[in-house]
């Protein structure tokens, strides 16, 4: 195996958390826009850049499974995206509501 599933993974993640901070810059702009959604651009920001970090290390481990043929999903990782749009988009959906 090449290894391309591992960069489509790692690749799909950073471009979730980019637009997922685009998204909530956008939303600071608006008039009237809460702490909530200001916390969550921080938080959002900060997973993005700590998911940017570790990018390269979980390549090549999930590369050298796959190669071997001893690769084990990265749960956490999967989970810790799933919650960030999960909460992003209940934010944004409220401050939307909100107007």
């Amino acid at each position: 195996m090449s290894g391309l599933q591992a960069e489509r993974t790692a690749l799909a993640r950073m471009r979730t958390l980019a637009l997922l901070v685009a998204v909530l810059a956008l939303l600071l702009r608006e008039p009237g826009s809460g702490s909530a959604v200001a916390a969550v651009v921080a938080a959002s920001a900060l997973g993005a850049l700590t998911l940017g970090a570790g990018r390269r290390k979980r390549y090549q481990q999930a590369s050298h499974g796959l190669e071997t043929g001893s690769h084990t999903p990265d749960v956490a990782g999967t989970l810790a995206v799933a919650v960030t749009v999960v909460v992003v988009g209940t934010v944004a959906g409220w401050e939307i509501m909100s107007w």
